[in-house]
């Protein structure tokens, strides 16, 4: 078997892969891509040249009007999220989202509310120097592998302490030193605003600088650690003991993931981590951070880049809704395959049934399967472009193979 090799201790993540970067990058030579465009005749796609193809999508487009939404992945690099945003100006439409829609709210609304930023607080490597580390809703090691070593290097190297709030056990609970505050399900915004608590009642707030300390107070009456421990089932003891960790900590990290299996309360979740993270003084604190990680190589850039509904416009969801009542007349699904990846699939599979569909991407998927026009397009080994991380580091990425047949 191949695999991808890296130099250690080089570069961006100290060179660590992975394992689908190591192992799964067979794909991009996969036999099964896309290699030409196809169009809709007599109910077939049919393979058709660019000319026609483009040609096939103007007309559809202009007879839509500005009635378009525009879904796209986020595994496209910065530099088509640009050229997309600015279809979409060219195009009138205001309906742009990616993968998730309300998911990324945490981050977007969330912290921006809060914090004033749209992205992580520190760095990755940060995390190995931290004391106390608590994980939200959210197994990093199987949702993000690169920075679940990150917090393993920090426990066994650091001895740091992790609490883990979630409603199952996964890998981080075996780690050492590993706590799991396990409640029930979709309790976690109760644990943090309980842990909130705690710092508030005993003294424990880093208080220099911080406004709205009293709103906060008010607003979390409700939630004082016994209502708390009642409500979710988790012992008292165990979350006074997970805010002792974080305000005794001279380096503490919050860790938090969004993305399409975590769109339940995104945003009142951002707002309670950075909350939480101002209150046990990690926000801003040389060696501290809140991170808030994404799904997909390149969330972050469209976050940065703006690949947001407009102030009048629609998230991925509302598009669906709206396409399935016959209310949108063309939809453009860009490196997204939603019949098989988004929440409530029948509302989707409706959706792709009656306005003018066309679907960029690698393979034909199920959704592109449903297109009038489907474009093929390039794998991030075909094309030069960069990718922006949780760090907000942009990372270049180069072509490395020639694309195949005329896919673009």
């Amino acid at each position: 078997m191949q695999t991808i090799r890296f130099n250690d201790e080089t570069g961006v993540n100290d060179g660590n892969l992975c394992i689908r970067g190591r192992f799964g990058y067979s794909y991009v030579n996969s036999e099964q891509k896309l290699t030409t465009p196809l169009v809709r005749r007599d109910g077939r796609l049919v393979e058709t040249s660019w000319d026609d193809a483009i040609k096939t999508v103007v007309d559809g487009f202009k007879a839509a009007g500005s009635s378009i939404g525009i879904v796209s992945g986020a595994r496209l690099t910065n530099e088509e999220l640009f050229l997309l945003k600015n279809l979409s100006k060219a195009l009138g439409t205001e309906n742009l989202d990616h993968s998730g829609g309300e998911c990324y709210k945490g981050v977007t609304e969330g912290l921006a509310e809060t914090l004033g930023i749209r992205a992580s607080t520190a760095t990755f490597p940060q995390v190995e120097k931290c004391d106390a580390i608590l994980s939200i809703r959210s197994d990093f090691y199987e949702t993000h592998p690169v920075f679940g070593m990150v917090v393993n290097q920090a426990i066994r190297r650091n001895e740091a302490k992790l609490t883990v709030i979630a409603d199952k056990r996964g890998k981080f609970t075996k780690l050492p030193n590993a706590r799991t505050l396990l409640h029930k399900p979709g309790m976690e915004l109760n644990i943090i605003n309980g842990i909130c608590s705690v710092l508030l009642e005993e003294g424990l707030v880093k208080t220099e600088g911080l406004q709205g300390l009293d709103e906060l107070t008010t607003a979390l009456k409700d939630y004082s650690v016994e209502a708390v421990s009642a409500a979710t089932g988790v012992p008292v003891e165990a979350i006074e003991q997970a805010a002792r960790e974080l305000a005794a900590a001279e380096n503490a990290a919050i860790l938090l993931a969004y993305g399409l299996p975590y769109t339940a309360s995104s945003k009142e979740l951002g707002i309670a981590a950075a909350n939480l993270s101002l209150l046990a003084g990690i926000a801003g604190r040389q060696g501290s951070g809140l991170y808030l990680c994404g799904e997909k190589a390149n969330s972050q850039g469209a976050i940065d880049l703006g690949i947001l509904p407009g102030e009048k416009g629609l998230g991925a969801q509302q598009m669906f809704v709206a396409a399935s009542r016959g209310d949108l007349q063309a939809l453009y699904v860009v490196g997204e395959d939603p019949l098989v990846s988004y929440p409530d699939s029948a509302l989707v599979e409706k959706a792709l049934e009656a306005p003018f569909l066309v679907v960029q991407d690698l393979f034909l998927s199920a959704t592109a399967r449903q297109a009038d026009v489907v474009l093929p397009a390039t794998s991030f080994a075909e094309k030069d472009g960069t990718f922006t991380n949780a760090e907000r580091r942009i990372q270049r990425v180069r072509q490395g193979i020639e694309p195949k047949g005329e896919a673009k």
